[in-house]
């Protein structure tokens, strides 16, 4: 994710990635939020311009990061 995440979202592009219960269980991982705010502080500690989004759905845990290019006022 990181090397993607540095790489760079084209405009409009989305990265997503999904944590199943197994992965959850294998990382030692809790809650939801843990990886929600992990990835929330790199955002910002880099500086990117990414929207970010998570929520839970039948097959796990979804965070999506997103390059939404906002209009230039003239």
């Amino acid at each position: 994710m990181k090397a993607c995440l540095d790489k760079g979202l084209k405009p409009n592009e989305a990265l997503e990635i999904v944590l199943t219960d197994q992965d959850k269980a294998k990382l030692r991982i809790s809650n939801r939020r843990t990886v929600a705010r992990f990835i929330q502080k790199y955002l910002v500690d880099h500086k990117l311009p990414y929207v970010f989004k998570s929520f839970r759905r039948e097959l796990g845990d979804y965070f999506l990061v997103m390059y939404v290019p906002r209009l230039r006022r003239r």
